[in-house]
């Protein structure tokens, strides 16, 4: 190679400078773009999540013109004597017994190939009903392979169309007119109706628990920390005892996530995270809400 190409060849190629310089450059647009493009995938997530509930909401309209505008209670305990209907949710590492959930009366109206969300609980998490991309699921109890427990799917029914604005503080409603009807949970509630949920009271929340559980707030307003709420306690510390103004509304779904995992669950009472989460309303609706108080408002029928 003569002296003329050699030449060439040197101003045809990047010095370790000028390539360092380069690898900064890349360096520093990414950090720009990573937070943008995270916050377009949690928006994205969000609107897909609300599109779920929306397909919920159908399903709640159909349940009611199949049974006279009648709703699906949170859950039913199946009577002994009918047990043997539902071999599927015989007792074992997978279910915690004889029991329906308000998805399982909805299963049919989404998806034919799954008549009652019990049978399909073992074949992953069946679509619509784990429809929030950004719910991780709770570690433990009867669990599918992966150690998700198949309960907790993110979203929960509000047990409540009985809250009235009138309801004393501090308390819940009386349990007779709760829309759960099980001795497991020591709740001989109320089926509900269709007229019991309107545009302004939630009939499903986004929520860290199976079950939409609320205390109201008393004289001094005051909303409780979001809670890992399980059979072993409340955060560890609260056993069998739910503070006045709790909710299991996974009020950082959309907002700040993911969180630490605690007890299995997926929870933060730290204070200071963005508050963002969906709620499905009685007429069908779905809001993105951005305070804590909009979601005790939607259940309890009155301002924190």
């Amino acid at each position: 190679m003569n002296t003329a190409s050699r030449n060439a060849a040197r101003r045809g190629a990047f010095t370790l400078v000028e390539l360092l310089v380069v690898i900064g450059i890349i360096a520093v647009l990414i950090s720009i773009l990573l937070p943008t493009l995270g916050a377009a995938r949690r928006a994205a997530n969000a609107v897909k999540c609300g599109s779920a509930l929306k397909e919920l909401g159908n399903a709640f309209k159909l349940y009611s013109i199949d049974y006279k505008n009648g709703y699906p209670v949170a859950k039913w305990d199946i009577p002994v004597g009918e047990q043997a209907k539902y071999p599927e949710l015989a007792p074992g590492p997978t279910s915690a017994g004889y029991f329906l959930y308000w998805q399982d009366y909805l299963a049919k109206y989404i998806s034919k190939n799954m008549p009652e969300m019990g049978a399909a609980k073992n074949a992953g998490r069946p679509g619509i009903f784990w429809g929030c991309p950004e719910w991780q699921g709770r570690y433990g109890g009867f669990a599918d392979p992966s150690g998700i427990s198949v309960y907790e799917n993110g979203y929960a029914l509000n047990e409540y169309p009985n809250w009235r604005p009138e309801t004393p503080l501090g308390t819940e409603p009386p349990k007779s007119g709760q829309a759960v009807d099980s001795t497991s949970q020591g709740i001989k509630g109320k089926w509900p109706r269709l007229t019991d949920y309107n545009a302004e009271r939630c009939l499903v929340e986004e929520a860290n628990l199976w079950l939409a559980m609320a205390v109201g707030t008393n004289a001094s307003h005051t909303v409780a920390p979001e809670y890992n709420c399980s059979n072993a306690g409340f955060n560890g510390v609260l056993t069998g005892t739910l503070p006045v103004g709790y909710n299991s509304i996974d009020r950082y779904r959309h907002g700040t996530y993911p969180r630490t995992v605690n007890g299995g669950l997926f929870f933060d009472n730290t204070g200071g995270q963005k508050v963002k989460y969906n709620m499905l309303f009685g007429d069908g609706h779905v809001s993105a809400m951005t305070s804590i108080g909009e979601g005790v408002r939607a259940i309890q029928m009155r301002d924190p």
